[in-house]
């Protein structure tokens, strides 16, 4: 396989010997914060259970590079790249509020067929009306994609892919992070919160900005320095062998009062 480098020159390695065959199941689950309600999770579990209802698998399924690579030479290689979020608003009845339905995934064709799946769910009148914690924030459906298990309580399967993901040598590593402020509210709170960001690492060691996307947070302010940090930071970036390659990468920022 050719990839490019930083300085445009390509660069070989053989794609053979780092390919291994790696069995994902992809579906749903609720992008659910914490400081919701739990009528909000309970929601979006059922619009994304009415969505595989009416899911048709795509006839193609393409995937960036970066996408299909994986971190280990274990017996279960883990993908990583099949993420990204699905958002809609149902009004009062459970109809769609307007004609936006956002999807962002690493596989277009994926997007595309759950977008399809919402319109074909709308027409049929099969979304429950939402609960009053969903319509206080105005309607909103947010879930997200994720490799999950084939039964569980909070994920709804949608297809199982067995996908040739490339192996990496080395991982990304931080090299420099800024400085970050402490929200001054939630200072004088004593307040702490774990932010978890993920994103491609670049070739060139920075970040893709249209990549980003935030797993989890407690707190909006803590959310938004983190957001702010990973998009000045600087990474030694992933290789097979002399090459550098772009890959995902999911990255904790921790807020901590010392005393």
């Amino acid at each position: 396989m050719q990839v490019g480098s930083q300085d445009s020159t390509p660069c070989l390695f053989d794609t053979a010997a780092h390919t291994v065959i790696d069995t994902v199941t992809v579906g749903l689950v609720a992008a659910w914060r914490k400081e919701q309600p739990t009528e909000a999770r309970d929601d979006y579990l059922l619009a994304a259970q009415t969505i595989q209802d009416f899911f048709q698998r795509p006839a193609l399924l393409r995937l960036p590079f970066w996408a299909r690579t994986v971190k280990s030479r274990g017996e279960n290689p883990s993908i990583t790249g099949l993420y990204g979020y699905v958002r809609f608003r149902l009004d009062q009845i459970g109809r769609l509020a307007d004609t936006v339905i956002d999807v962002d995934m690493s596989s277009p064709d994926v997007g595309e067929s759950i977008a399809a799946a919402v319109r074909r769910a709308d027409s049929a009148n099969a979304f429950t009306p939402p609960s009053r914690a969903v319509l206080h924030d105005h309607g909103t459906i947010r879930l997200r994609f994720a490799a999950v298990p084939d039964t569980g309580r909070h994920s709804i399967p949608l297809m199982r892919l067995v996908i040739p993901t490339i192996v990496i040598d080395s991982v990304p590593a931080l090299i420099s992070f800024p400085r970050l402020s402490y929200p001054v509210g939630l200072r004088r709170a004593g307040l702490g919160d774990r932010v978890t960001l993920q994103f491609v690492v670049l070739s060139d060691g920075r970040i893709d900005p249209g990549s980003l996307d935030l797993l989890q947070a407690g707190y909006r302010e803590f959310a938004i320095q983190a957001i702010n940090g990973v998009r000045k930071a600087r990474f030694r970036p992933a290789r097979i062998g002399a090459c550098a390659v772009p890959t995902v990468v999911a990255m904790p920022v921790d807020f901590k009062i010392r005393w």
